[in-house]
């Protein structure tokens, strides 16, 4: 066990959870939108932050990250709601 699991577990306020998850890129260039419109289209129509896939890896350029930190039934309704804002917008 690592340092910060040490100071997790000796704390009384944090509790450490194993990942059990998806990672959601979208891919901009499938969209016919360049990077920038397609990043303003989640946050002005979808209402979702999303991250440029850049700021995690090089090969991120032109994806979107969806990070969330959720159940996986969360994680479905918020994705059908950000599919069904983009299928309105076609």
């Amino acid at each position: 066990m690592g340092k910060t699991e040490d100071a997790v577990e000796n704390h009384p306020l944090l509790k450490a959870v194993e990942p059990e998850g998806i990672l959601v890129y979208s891919d901009s260039q499938r969209s016919r939108l360049c990077a920038e419109k397609w990043a303003a289209f989640f946050i002005e129509e979808a209402k979702r932050g999303l991250n440029e896939g850049v700021s995690f890896l090089e090969e991120g350029e032109g994806f979107m990250r969806f990070n969330s930190g959720t159940s996986k039934a969360v994680l479905h309704q918020a994705l059908q709601q950000l599919l069904g804002v983009y299928e309105k917008r076609k």
